[in-house]
């Protein structure tokens, strides 16, 4: 069983790994798409812009050949975030408020953008999983691992979320071939995930804590 169901993964929840906890890193983050059909943004066309006011931030990319993507971040309670997140149209008002003397097209970006067309959501991280926390000394042969942000959950502001995740199966995928080949498929299954899980955890720490770094 691999668990690759996400930062609120079941599967890890029910290995009842010794001190595990989110943390919250006391950041909203606002996720938007608007169609050039609605605000055509020349600033994010082939090209990235990011801009901050010491606490609030904003990063704008195309998404598209006809369409932009932009991301808002900002500091907030945890409670008040995760209730301030179940509705948008509030949500939109905040963040307008927030960014409405800023530098053009910012604040016309975001209010140009359908309430269904972006999302929010408060930002976690764990602490860094060591590999005998995740594979206790009796459980050589569970046949059990995560992949991704079940394993190793990161903030979003250096964008590798994705690229580990993908790492991390590919890595997954080779360590069973050359365990199974050498070792046969009962053996080499068992001998792969203990050596898989310490190789994903030793690479993926570095991201998490760029990426926490990065959300200060």
């Amino acid at each position: 069983l691999i668990g690759s169901d996400g930062i609120f993964s079941t599967v890890r929840r029910q290995l009842n790994l010794p001190g595990d906890r989110l943390n919250y890193v006391g950041l909203i983050v606002v996720l938007g798409i608007v169609d050039d059909k609605i605000l055509d943004v020349p600033l994010t066309k082939r090209r990235i812009f990011e801009t901050v006011d010491g606490t609030t931030r904003i990063y704008a990319m195309p998404f598209t050949k006809t369409s932009t993507m932009w991301q808002l971040s900002f500091p907030y309670s945890e409670e008040a975030a995760k209730k301030l997140c179940k509705d948008n149209a509030t949500l939109k008002a905040e963040i307008l408020k927030r960014c409405e003397t800023w530098h053009d097209p910012i604040p016309e970006l975001l209010g140009k953008t359908p309430l269904d067309c972006f999302s929010g959501y408060p930002v976690y991280d764990r602490a860094l999983l060591e590999p005998e926390v995740l594979r206790r000394e009796n459980e050589g042969g569970r046949r059990v691992t995560l992949i991704g942000d079940a394993a190793h959950p990161m903030t979003p502001f250096k964008a590798q979320g994705a690229n580990q995740a993908i790492s991390d199966a590919v890595l997954l995928a080779d360590t069973l071939t050359e365990s199974i080949r050498k070792l046969g498929a009962e053996e080499g299954m068992n001998a792969a995930l203990p050596i898989f899980e310490r190789k994903m955890l030793n690479r993926s720490s570095r991201a998490v804590v760029g990426s926490r770094e990065k959300a200060k």
